[in-house]
């Protein structure tokens, strides 16, 4: 994997979750060109979890990486996850790197992500 999506074995799969801003048919436009590509919707919100759900059923692939489309991951990374995906069940990419500073999250999810962060590091 050389740092680029091979459009010949990937699959795009959007997931709108009962947005009211036309995100569907923005996505339908923007992946047009896309030969691999889905575009799904929901009538109302059910959710992250149930959005994830509808998005790995609807896939056909070995491995799934999927992001949420507010760009918190830089696409570039997406064949750096796949990688790692061919040597784990499971890759998780993440904002909290040690060493640096992370000014995207605020309240109380900022630390609920810090603590679920440390429960899973190694003692």
């Amino acid at each position: 994997m050389n740092g680029t999506v091979d459009d010949a074995t990937t699959e795009f799969i959007v997931v709108d979750d009962g947005s009211t801003d036309g995100t569907a048919d923005l996505a339908r436009s923007l992946l047009a060109p896309v030969a691999r590509c889905q575009v799904l919707r929901s009538e109302v919100n059910l959710g992250k979890g149930s959005a994830i759900r509808i998005g790995i059923q609807a896939s056909i692939g070995r491995h799934i990486v999927f992001t949420d489309a507010d760009m918190a991951m830089d696409p570039s990374q997406i064949p750096r996850i796949a990688k790692a995906l061919e040597h784990a069940d499971l890759a998780i990419a993440s904002r909290a790197i040690q060493g640096r500073a992370s000014t995207t999250a605020a309240g109380p999810g900022k630390h609920h992500g810090r603590w679920f962060n440390r429960l899973r590091q190694p003692p």
